[in-house]
């Protein structure tokens, strides 16, 4: 269980990151 939590939690990161990602070039 731990481990999976630690895997859901790097796809929310990654998520994040894309999202913000996606808003720099709507952005620019």
């Amino acid at each position: 269980m731990k481990h999976l939590g630690k895997y859901t939690h790097r796809i929310t990161v990654s998520n994040h990151r894309l999202i913000r990602i996606d808003d720099t070039v709507t952005f620019l």
